[in-house]
């Protein structure tokens, strides 16, 4: 594990951060996360509130008005449903169309009535389930919070607020950072806004839906941590699905393993016991193995295609100019060696490829691989896969390819399990990624299973009947 959170986890036990209330909330659960990252990345704006950076406040307010009526709408045609899918949109295209790979394999919805919530605000809603959008909640909660900072002490706790500038102090001085205690102050307000604003939301929905479980993609979301206290107080279970790398990772590590203050999913579907050997959670979150259906039909769909030995596809980790100028580095000294070199965008950076990497365009010769292709056919028919931190290295390793991790010191804790099961290998240069493209591969393919249980479509549905059944979960 990471120094530094380890450092910070042991701290926030040390301190009873999670006994901390702001006006009657818990918060710390709720700031963890921001805190953490401003840390390990020492970047203090880190924790500052996403609305505090926005330039286009009218604009976005504007945006959330012409939504709200449809919102209203869709949420007076909500109807009693098995299940509460809080959907956050993260499509993405196979066989030409858009899917919610997360979700929508599991198959709940052949056995389940599912009612999503669209909590991200985004204008395309590709899903075929008619949902309920927020987007007047968080207009409301946008007024609030800008009212937080004009009128602060009809917000303010005085006594907690001495309390958080004492302790930016403290881990500014033990972690080398300067975290602005007014900033973390605002942040900390921001929680209780959101604690008021998004819990009566949530109290109307469950009422108005009845679900018997619910289901979130990404647990620690600001929107969401309101639902899961309202959840408890309606006795709803709460299902997160793991949505990529867990190992190592700040939002999945404690070292305070009791139930106060945590504001969290009762369960966490995961997609092997592989990797709860790298996480830390408190009691009342417990992990449990059901496996990946969407990679389960892609190992079958692309089974048996043999991968082109020269083809190597780089993946953009958002880093950004560093990795581009480093596949035009092998691009260069690999001109004449036969390789076909590729270059796979993250999703988020197609729409501004061309301004975040200016740089190819000297470079026609490096393919950069479009946003409708199939990431599994690209997987199974590359040989070689290189990638700083991305879940594809873990999903590569069900086909016979090569994998390698890109070092970058901020990220190679979320790979390095990869790296220890002996399931890809680590360069710092490209001298050792050239030596490491010749090498031989050995891999010890009885751990697959363990990082991707088999059977999950199975697995899960049975788990979730359990549940919903009040049956014990082992």
């Amino acid at each position: 594990m990471d120094k530094d959170l380890c450092d910070f986890i042991e701290f926030e036990k040390r301190e009873k951060l999670f006994s901390r209330t702001y006006r009657g909330v818990y918060y710390w659960q709720c700031v963890r996360y921001d805190v953490q990252r401003a840390i390990s990345f020492k970047e203090m704006n880190r924790i500052g509130n996403a609305q505090e950076r926005s330039c286009g406040i009218w604009r976005k307010a504007g945006d959330l008005l012409k939504r709200s009526a449809g919102d209203i709408r869709d949420a007076l045609r909500l109807k009693t449903s098995d299940l509460l899918y809080f959907d956050e949109q993260l499509y993405r295209y196979v066989e030409g169309k858009m899917v919610d790979s997360y979700f929508d394999y599991f198959g709940f919805e052949d056995r389940f009535s599912v009612q999503r919530c669209y909590h991200h605000g985004k204008e395309e809603r590709r899903s075929q389930c008619r949902g309920a959008g927020i987007s007047i909640v968080a207009l409301i909660q946008g007024g609030l919070y800008r009212l937080s900072k004009f009128i602060p002490w009809l917000f303010a706790d005085k006594q907690e607020d001495q309390y958080i500038v004492n302790l930016c102090q403290k881990i500014s001085l033990q972690f080398d950072i300067e975290l602005s205690a007014g900033t973390m102050i605002q942040k900390v307000r921001d929680v209780v806004v959101h604690q008021e604003v998004y819990g009566r939301y949530y109290d109307w929905l469950i009422k108005k839906v009845r679900p018997k479980a619910i289901i979130v993609v990404c647990h620690f979301d600001s929107k969401l941590f309101p639902l899961y206290e309202i959840a408890h107080k309606h006795h709803v279970p709460v299902i997160e699905l793991e949505h990529g790398l867990i190992a190592y990772h700040e939002a999945y590590n404690y070292q305070d393993l009791t139930e106060e203050g945590k504001l969290l999913p009762d369960y966490f579907f995961v997609y092997g016991d592989f990797w709860t050997k790298y996480i830390q959670l408190p009691i009342c979150m417990k992990p449990i193995a059901v496996g990946n259906p969407f990679l389960e039909m892609q190992r079958r769909k692309y089974d048996g295609i043999e991968p082109d030995e020269k083809t190597i596809v780089f993946y953009s980790g958002r880093i950004g100019m560093e990795q581009a100028e480093f596949v035009i580095d092998f691009y260069k000294r690999n001109i004449g060696n036969g390789y076909r070199v590729c270059f796979k965008p993250h999703p988020v950076e197609y729409p501004d490829f061309r301004e975040l990497y200016p740089v190819f365009e000297a470079y026609p010769e490096i393919q950069i691989i479009p946003k409708e292709t199939d990431l599994y056919e690209l997987l199974a028919g590359a040989k070689h896969h290189v990638a700083a931190a991305s879940t594809v290295l873990f999903e590569a390793a069900i086909f016979d390819v090569k994998r390698y991790v890109m070092y970058m010191p901020e990220w190679i804790q979320y790979v390095q399990p990869l790296i220890d099961a002996g399931l890809a290998k680590m360069f710092r240069n490209l001298d050792e990624l050239q030596e490491l493209l010749e090498e031989k591969e050995h891999v010890d393919k009885s751990i697959l299973d363990r990082l991707w249980k088999s059977n999950a479509k199975e697995n899960a549905l049975g788990v979730l009947e359990g549940i919903i059944n009040g049956r014990k979960i082992d």
